[in-house]
């Protein structure tokens, strides 16, 4: 018998009769194990054998077959996200887990739910995913140069000229095979948890664009240096848009008070310009990133607000909204006639009137409890 040492999995599709196939290899054998990535065809089912590194006749073989034609890990444990999603053209889905071991999985399913391709990043990338009109799939999340970031099937490296923690944007293809990635020094409050990662939008083929928050200095054109933000004293609000085809820095623009400002969502009209919404915790903020001024005050503790931005960069207006308590945005979605749907929570007092209507009109709902769900509809052209 063997009572100590390191132990190696394997698995085969033929119950171990001349089909086996390595899992890993120099494992503490401290009871469990997690299993990641699966294997991609997932039509079979298998077994599992775990034996002993010094003596590999001492082993252990799963009694039964192992079905696995559907489904993909998801991870357990503390810092584990819940999977984000990406619908391809084709109807296929692609979904990023984040777990708390330190590594991310781009999983993507065709319709019948069997895993079809999958990638693993073994540094914690923490993503969110969008998909653009060619099935071309996007990641922005957070990244740490501590050690290189290990891309299956290959090796890449974690992008100048991030040096300790930062974010990175990557380009994979449809078979998620890897395509290009560009990184960046940014400082937020809490980067390693999903809800302060920025989002990722992408326009037909030509253009991906992230939103989020950041504190301090922060320059989003690593190769020009030409995408300086204003340095923040606070958490301010930002979005940045880059070339799809090789990740070339487009145009970047910032937002934000003395308190906790923050973009949470994005998405691009049939135009190709954004709308970005978020939350803001300042008295003020001037939404007009340019020599202009748009100065909008808060409602409660914090208020949410949707800006618009042309193509080319230009703002194009902004409005805001809020109760007595806390209101933010969760999501932004553009419909085909280039209206946004905005979602988000809402808190203040059981009956409270709060205006969704910017300028001088009011269109008014009443708070149900003092905690309600939202949905708000807005023409691009009015905000």
């Amino acid at each position: 018998s063997q009572d100590s040492g390191s132990v190696s999995l394997h698995y085969s599709k033929d119950g171990f009769v001349s089909d086996e196939q390595l899992i890993e290899s120099g494992l503490t054998d401290s009871g469990s194990y997690f299993w990641s990535p699966v294997p991609v065809d997932m039509s079979s089912s298998v077994r599992v054998r775990v034996s002993f590194d010094g003596d590999p006749a001492v082993n252990d073989v799963s009694d039964a077959d192992l079905s696995i034609d559907e489904g993909g890990w998801v991870g357990t444990g503390s810092g584990t996200e819940v999977p984000r999603l990406a619908v391809e053209s084709g109807g296929d889905l692609y979904a990023v887990y984040g777990g708390g071991y330190g590594n991310s999985t781009v999983n993507r399913y065709d319709f019948n739910k069997h895993i079809v391709d999958h990638a693993t990043f073994y540094c914690g990338l923490n993503a969110k995913i969008a998909v653009d009109a060619d099935d071309q799939v996007y990641l922005v999340g957070k990244v740490s140069a501590d050690t290189d970031c290990h891309l299956d099937p290959g090796v890449w490296e974690v992008p100048d000229p991030v040096t300790g923690a930062g974010l990175v944007v990557v380009k994979l293809d449809e078979q998620l095979n890897f395509v290009w990635a560009i990184g960046f020094e940014i400082t937020t409050s809490d980067l390693a948890y999903g809800s302060t990662v920025p989002d990722i939008a992408v326009y037909e083929m030509d253009k991906v664009a992230i939103a989020g928050m950041y504190t301090g200095a922060a320059d989003l054109d690593p190769a020009a240096h030409s995408g300086d933000l204003p340095t923040s004293s606070g958490l301010d609000a930002f979005v940045a848009v880059f070339d799809a085809a090789d990740g070339a820095f487009s145009w970047a623009k910032a937002w934000g008070g003395a308190e906790d400002d923050r973009a949470a969502a994005l998405s691009f009209n049939s135009a190709g310009d954004l709308v970005v919404g978020g939350s803001f915790a300042s008295d003020e903020v001037d939404f007009d990133p340019g020599a202009g001024e748009d100065l909008r005050s808060r409602t409660g503790s914090r208020a949410a607000f949707a800006v618009r931005y042309l193509a080319d960069g230009t703002y194009a207006g902004s409005s805001t909204w809020g109760a007595s308590q806390d209101t933010r945005v969760s999501d932004v979605v553009m419909d085909s006639s280039d209206k946004a749907y905005i979602v988000g929570n809402i808190s203040g007092a059981e009956g409270e009137s709060v205006d969704f209507e910017p300028g001088p009109r009011t269109t008014s709902r009443t708070l149900a409890d003092d905690s309600d769900a939202y949905l708000v509809v807005y023409d691009t052209d009015g905000l």
